[in-house]
């Protein structure tokens, strides 16, 4: 498992710092295309199925053109209101006739592109006008975010206007910025409430609250709608009075579901803005109450470099039954130490400790490598809170299918086996290569972790609904065929994983109504919407039946090439590989 700071932030995102391969932290990055490919041309200047190049371009650095371009890509010029000339590179001094542009001295030195029907975001580009002096944009529909590189114009901006739009950033220095170019603009924006929250949860209620934002003028409203699943179809449940409305009751919402929650603003067309603005979506996801429970065992075996991490799953956890009041979470933790392992219960945002393992155990130390403990825990959560749906949430570094034998493998003739006795979990002092092994010195095998299950399980004849690895390894064909039996519903990943831990997020998938399928897919769109590409992940659930089959075929396969070898097809076999 990558291991990452985990803090406890307003948004379900987590800040980690990892074991395996550095992640100095989790944001969204969406890559920019190049302007020619994500240019459409206009008609009146050109021929449709010319791209426009800037590099034949002189009367102004071809840095700033590609910015001009990159605008009207991104703002989908196409579809402005004038677009006169944009894209035509047939005159000497081109881009300068273009509408809304004024070159001086070699420079792009104005854009006047206000009332002109912009829809998208600003570009990175917008930074590239080094003597820009003038940029009017007003009365368009721009959105968030900001881009930083808006920064880079405040020592050549005399004037700037970017009033009744629907920008905003969460970057405060981008906000200080937009504020020296343009006073009091982030106060005519249309765009979505901050700090949307549940605040009260029925059995057929949600209780929405927010901050809401500062143009409240010229009418409007804030619109709610709700779907049970993210991709929608999302249905409107109702508007406020006004943009000064602060909370909002949906109800007759069925029990024991999970809903998708959408907040979006609402601006008339005005003197100002001939267009109506609607703000992004503010985005929530709860459960409504119900009789029927939801337990989600969690094993931590932190007793090694996981250690500092584990207040902050559980914070995590406790803020996930905030949004659902029917899950109830056992949580057992073991820290780095003597003397410390604990059994927690969280429910209802309360994180309550307590004597469980000293009671049973008679001390308060466990060996959390040891299979035995495991499926205590297990068979112990089970036994004392029965649910309607039961999941577990197995965490760590992860071994994958490790050996539980002597390495036999020699070099040359009479050389003794190396290593020995045997190899490690994982290769040891390779850099960004974990080792889920304690201060004992133990690890759980996969091996290990089929023992366990099958005595929590009764062999198989009593699966989980649902059970998560979340570790790295475990979702090869070896490691799940070993606990193939334990669960319905398997998520899992095959090579390195990340310590996300969105359980805040999962939490909220995790409804009594929900299929154990759900669940699962719940946990794996969360999880991949907070990494970016500088976190390379798979990750998938399967069933317990499909795993047999997938054994089978593999099976199968190997099989036929076994046959095949003797009858010369060794060579193909080889080929087929590379």
């Amino acid at each position: 498992m990558e291991m990452q700071n985990v803090k406890v932030p307003h948004s379900w995102r987590v800040w980690m710092g990892c074991a395996c391969a550095l992640a100095l932290g989790l944001w969204f990055d969406v890559p920019v295309a190049s302007a020619a490919s994500a240019f459409t041309m206009p008609t009146s200047a050109v021929d449709a199925q010319t791209v426009p190049d800037c590099s034949g371009v002189t009367a102004v650095p071809q840095a700033e053109c590609n910015g001009l371009l990159r605008l009207y890509a991104d703002t989908k010029g196409g579809q402005w209101d004038n677009n006169a000339n944009w894209g035509d590179m047939s005159a000497a001094d081109a881009p300068c006739p273009w509408f809304g542009v004024t070159c001086q001295d070699g420079h792009v030195t104005q854009i006047n592109l206000a009332s002109n029907h912009l829809r998208g975001q600003l570009p990175n580009a917008i930074g590239d006008f080094h003597f820009l002096t003038h940029l009017l944009l007003q009365d368009n529909q721009l959105r968030d975010p900001i881009p930083r590189a808006i920064c880079d114009l405040t020592d050549t901006l005399v004037q700037a206007d970017f009033s009744y739009n629907q920008l905003y950033s969460n970057n405060s220095k981008t906000r200080q910025c937009m504020q020296q170019l343009a006073a009091d603009t982030l106060a005519t924006q249309t765009v979505k409430p901050t700090n949307l929250r549940v605040e009260a949860i029925t059995d057929s209620s949600i209780q929405l609250g927010w901050t809401p934002i500062a143009y409240t003028a010229d009418g409007g409203f804030y619109e709610i709608s709700y779907s049970p699943n993210i991709t929608g179809p999302f249905t409107m449940h109702g508007v406020t009075a006004d943009k000064l409305a602060t909370t909002y009751l949906l109800d007759n919402l069925a029990p024991g579901q999970s809903y998708f929650i959408r907040v979006r603003t609402h601006t008339p067309a005005h003197a100002q803005q001939e267009n109506d603005q609607w703000s992004p979506n503010a985005i929530i996801s709860a459960v409504t109450g119900s009789p029927q429970k939801v337990l989600l065992i969690v094993y931590f075996p932190g007793d090694n470099d996981l250690s500092p991490y584990m207040n902050g799953v559980m914070q995590l956890l406790r803020l996930g039954t905030v949004y659902n009041p029917t899950l109830q979470v056992l949580f057992l933790g073991d820290k780095v130490g003597d003397h410390n392992t604990r059994l927690f219960t969280v429910a209802n945002g309360v994180i309550t400790p307590t004597d469980v393992v000293e009671t049973v155990w008679g001390k308060d130390e466990l060996d959390t490598t040891d299979p035995a403990v495991l499926s205590w825990f297990l068979r112990y959560a089970r036994s004392h809170y029965p649910a309607t749906r039961t999941l577990v949430s197995l965490m760590g570094h992860g071994v994958g299918m490790t050996p539980e034998f002597s390495w036999l493998v020699s070099d040359a003739p009479g050389e003794p086996p190396h290593p020995q006795p045997g190899i490690p979990a994982l290769p040891q002092n390779i850099p960004n290569t974990p080792g889920d092994v304690t201060n004992q010195g133990g690890f759980l095998s996969p091996l290990d972790y089929g023992r366990a299950l099958r005595e929590a399980t009764n062999n198989g004849a009593d699966p989980f609904d649902l059970l998560f690895f979340d570790q790295c390894f475990m979702g090869n064909l070896d490691a799940l065929y070993e606990v193939r039996n334990a669960a319905n519903v398997f998520v899992a990943s095959p090579n390195y994983a990340w310590l996300l831990a969105a359980y805040r997020a999962y939490a909220t998938q995790f409804a009594p109504s929900a299929s154990a399928e759900r669940m699962a897919a719940g946990i794996i769109n969360f999880y991949q919407a907070g990494l970016n590409d500088r976190h390379p992940n798979s990750i998938f659930w399967i069933t317990s039946q499909e795993i047999a089959d997938v054994a089978g075929a593999v099976n199968n396969l190997g099989d036929a090439l076994t046959d095949a070898l003797p009858a010369g097809a060794d060579a193909q076999i080889l080929n087929a590989t590379l």
